[in-house]
């Protein structure tokens, strides 16, 4: 009986929330609360306690949590559950609350902030953390407004540096803030983004989308942005995202800003920054006097791409440069892409993809512009004597008559359309891409294994199964067997491409041979069964007129061989033609018991259109 009261007297750790239910409530399933702001102020809410929050519109809505780290649940559909605010003041704030927030599948509309001493103006449209640590997941912001962070502002000043973590969250484009980051302003502590999409306009500052910077004493601040895509504009530094004595961490992002006033970094600026990393992400449309997507020290970036990036002055002329990326100190940039990046607002506007130094090493330039110097690059030395670029493909923007790099630029072991006078071994050569916006290199590019090394040129290594720009997928169909070799099995082969001549886009493989054997790839336009062909192990496949390709282009990778024939440039002048149908084949070096010998592939029947 007494463990049966003890019980019965235990604190409540799950409160129930329904608009709909008759006022007040006393937190049960049968009689829920009606307001979230009444169930955080009862007594019975204690650190740690979960709000489980029914469908329904919460108006006006001012939560208090102080001290109170609570867990919010939005129990019903996504956009079911929604938070307005009032015409003034957060809808929801925190101050050193004892234990992690978290916030699951909320809605919160027309918050407007309220004033925080620390920011010295309204903060937080939506939410405003102080001292405390929150996690957001599936949560959506709109219509949310302040002079710092539109929809969230969080701040610390000292001691174990709180955390915000958000998931599958997204701030509408109608989040905007009076002065710095349009939808998140963070100082102090750490911020990571994972899964979202976060838009936001900083109208008379920096960060359209995201501010993030910190101040002494706070030690290893660090913003960490995943799978997301960040949107913006300001007016200042910063279009989508400002970072600021921070350790900034951006992967598989797609970031699009453009600063409306002579700002720099259109998509991203980053000052002062300890070990800034930029992989795998795409930085698109950006705008800036300096920098039209990165402004930046200690820039290092891997695997990114750059497109449709400019300079641009939109309140009067002032020279700028780095239609791409702007760099302070020495950047380093590996296996990225630039494409359609400008710098010609004016007329001594330099670096279309680059300007500044650093160390950029396979990477693809192309179509990119400059008026004055550098189409590609401008470049200036700082003493290292090492080349600003080096096993990468520059081709240059149609029509322009600027050169791809400065005077002082470096270039080694490259492919440059037109050639670099000042550095002869850089070749100029067709680099042989999928397509034109698949930078991806075909079979016999001349940016195959030419680099010390043995490496390859530009962005993308060769990868021999990749199906790109104008590829349908596998095609053909085997037309006959193979005889087994000394592998113990038969020789395979196979394409992919497209059936569409048009298109000029066959690739084929030979598998199962012995490592690095000598081949020769054979067509006809007719079947045939011979067995033991010109003293082979194996039998040819083919009749009529047999064409013989040049051993040039065939790539080896041990046991296979690609090889990707020119439609328009089979042997003895003939040319494919839709509506014809063509067998492939392989002919290879083989031993048997007997000694060296050969052996044939099965062949493939292609039927072109």
């Amino acid at each position: 009986m007494l463990s049966l009261l003890a019980l019965a007297i235990l604190p409540q750790t799950t409160w129930f929330v329904d608009s709909s239910a008759l006022p007040p409530g006393d937190g049960t399933l049968a009689a829920p609360y009606t307001r979230i702001d009444h169930a955080v102020a009862q007594p019975g809410t204690l650190d740690g306690d979960t709000l489980r929050v029914l469908a329904g519109v919460y108006s006006d809505e001012r939560i208090q949590l102080g001290a109170k780290g609570l867990n919010l649940l939005g129990d019903g559909a996504p956009g079911a559950i929604v938070l307005t605010g009032s015409s003034a003041g957060s809808i929801l704030t925190a101050d050193a609350t004892t234990s992690p927030m978290k916030l699951t599948n909320l809605t919160f509309r027309g918050g407007r902030g309220e004033f925080s001493a620390a920011h010295g103006g309204t903060a937080g449209g939506a939410i405003r953390a102080m001292e405390a640590s929150l996690t957001l997941e599936d949560c959506l912001f709109e219509d949310c407004t302040a002079d710092f962070g539109g929809a969230i502002a969080a701040d610390a000043s000292g001691g174990d540096p709180p955390r915000m973590i958000l998931r599958d969250t997204e701030f509408r484009e109608d989040c905007v803030a009076a002065i710095d980051g349009g939808a998140i302003h963070h100082r102090n502590g750490v911020l990571q983004v994972f899964d979202s999409v976060v838009h936001g306009h900083a109208l008379g500052g920096r960060g359209g989308a995201i501010f993030f910077e910190s101040e002494p004493p706070i030690s290893n601040p660090f913003m960490n942005l995943q799978r997301s895509v960040i949107e913006g504009t300001a007016y200042g530094d910063g279009g989508a995202i400002f970072t600021s004595r921070s350790n900034p961490n951006i992967v598989d992002c797609t970031v699009e800003g453009r600063c409306l006033g002579n700002g720099r970094g259109g998509c991203l600026y980053t000052g002062s920054v300890h070990f800034p990393g930029y992989r795998d992400s795409t930085f698109r449309g950006g705008r800036a006097v300096w920098g039209g997507a990165i402004y930046g020290a200690g820039l290092r970036i891997y695997g990114c791409t750059f497109e449709d990036n400019a300079t641009w002055s939109p309140l009067g002329p002032e020279l700028g440069g780095g239609g791409a990326v702007y760099a302070l100190g020495v950047a380093l940039i590996e296996e990225s892409i630039f494409r359609g990046n400008r710098a010609t607002h004016h007329p001594r506007a330099s670096g279309g993809a680059f300007f500044g130094s650093g160390s950029v090493d396979r990477c693809t330039f192309v179509d990119n512009d400059a008026t004055f110097a550098g189409a590609a690059m401008f470049c200036y030395e700082p003493g290292t004597g090492l080349p600003h670029l080096r096993r990468s493909i520059v081709l240059r923007a149609q029509g322009s008559t600027t050169p791809p790099f400065n005077a002082g630029t470096i270039a080694r072991n490259n492919i440059i359309e037109g050639g670099y006078a000042a550095y002869p071994n850089n070749l100029d050569a067709d680099p042989l891409f999928w397509g034109a916006s698949d930078f991806h290199l075909l079979p016999g590019s001349p940016a195959i294994a030419t680099s010390p090394g043995g490496m390859d040129k530009g962005a993308f290594p060769f990868d021999p199964s990749w199906c790109g720009e104008g590829c349908d997928g596998p095609i053909g169909l085997v037309s006959c067997t193979a005889m087994p070799g000394s592998l113990g099995v038969p020789a395979e082969i196979s394409a992919i491409g497209s059936t569409d001549v048009a298109v000029d886009r066959v690739v084929l493989t030979l598998a199962q041979i012995p490592t690095f054997a000598p081949a020769l790839l054979l067509a006809s336009q007719s079947p045939d069964f011979v067995p033991n062909a010109g003293g082979s192990s194996g039998s040819l496949c083919l009749g009529g007129q047999i064409l013989r390709f040049p051993v040039e282009g065939l790539f080896y990778g041990g046991q296979t061989i690609v090889y990707r024939p020119v439609l328009s440039e089979f042997p003895m002048g003939t040319a494919v033609q839709a509506g014809q149908s063509w067998f492939f084949q392989f002919w290879f070096r083989e031993t048997n018991s007997s000694g060296p010998t050969s052996n044939f592939s099965p062949a493939l029947y292609v039927p072109f259109q």
